[in-house]
């Protein structure tokens, strides 16, 4: 269930697909469900970012959490997957299966 009240339902295998990016920020378990992204899909622009976004001043938000290290996203962009391993490991933050700077 998201904050805006939307609810998502798992295949029978426990995996949730087509989550809208803005749903995703907000997606929560119901009735002490946990859950874990496996994989994030969209734009190069779309990545998590690196730094929390920053709701006040001085306060960090946690709406959008950075992304931990090794998370894969598919990009659209670039048609591939890139996985995250952090700024100082590379300039962007995010590698591709070479190892290049994505």
């Amino acid at each position: 269930m998201t904050a805006a009240g939307k609810v998502y339902n798992p295949n029978a295998a426990g995996i949730i697909t087509g989550v809208a990016a803005a749903d995703a920020l907000t997606l929560q378990g119901v009735a002490g469900a946990s859950l874990q992204l496996l994989t994030a899909t969209g734009t190069t622009a779309d990545r998590p970012q690196p730094q929390p976004a920053t709701a006040l001043t001085g306060v960090l938000s946690n709406l959008n959490p950075a992304p931990m290290p090794g998370l894969p996203f598919a990009d659209t962009t670039l048609s591939k997957t890139v996985f995250y391993v952090g700024t100082m490991r590379s300039s962007t933050g995010w590698i591709d299966y070479t190892g290049a700077a994505a």
